[in-house]
């Protein structure tokens, strides 16, 4: 089943890439980042500071998407490789209530407990992505799409 495979591939990996547009340009940028995410999958959560080229992107253009995979390097991933692609609506989280963002808060440093020099940052902000559908793609070839919810 699709969701146990998403469900362990997030479970296991601690970054993806994120895949923003240049507010200026309107270029695809990409941002490595840290994550969480709900047991419904429907949801991820980033931390970043404020004051960066992927908030300022995301807030005037908050369609987004991230990357995960598995490669190693070597030409055997065009056999045994696979991404997992999520296309997602992205927000700035500023007016949550305080039990939501404590909530994202313990998920982020529960998965990335390197992340609490960001959070004691004043410019610290989290962004909740709202997944539409994962595309899993394996061997370059074979596509499985999946809608949470």
């Amino acid at each position: 089943m699709l969701q146990h495979t998403i469900n362990r591939l997030l479970s296991q990996q601690v970054q993806a890439v994120l895949a923003t547009t240049d507010k200026t340009h309107g270029i695809p940028l990409m941002h490595l980042m840290a994550y969480a995410f709900s047991t419904a999958l429907d949801e991820i959560y980033l931390a970043s500071r404020r004051s960066t080229r992927k908030v300022d992107n995301l807030l005037l253009q908050p369609s987004v998407s991230m990357l995960w995979d598995n490669r190693s390097g070597s030409i055997q991933d065009h056999i045994d490789g696979f991404t997992l692609l999520a296309i997602a609506e992205a927000s700035v989280i500023e007016n949550a209530d305080t039990q939501q963002l404590s909530l994202m808060r313990e998920a982020l440093l529960q998965k990335n407990p390197t992340l609490a020099p960001l959070f004691a940052l004043p410019d610290c902000c989290l962004i909740k992505l709202v997944v539409r559908e994962y595309q899993y793609t394996e061997a370059y070839q074979a596509t499985e799409i999946w809608q949470p919810g």
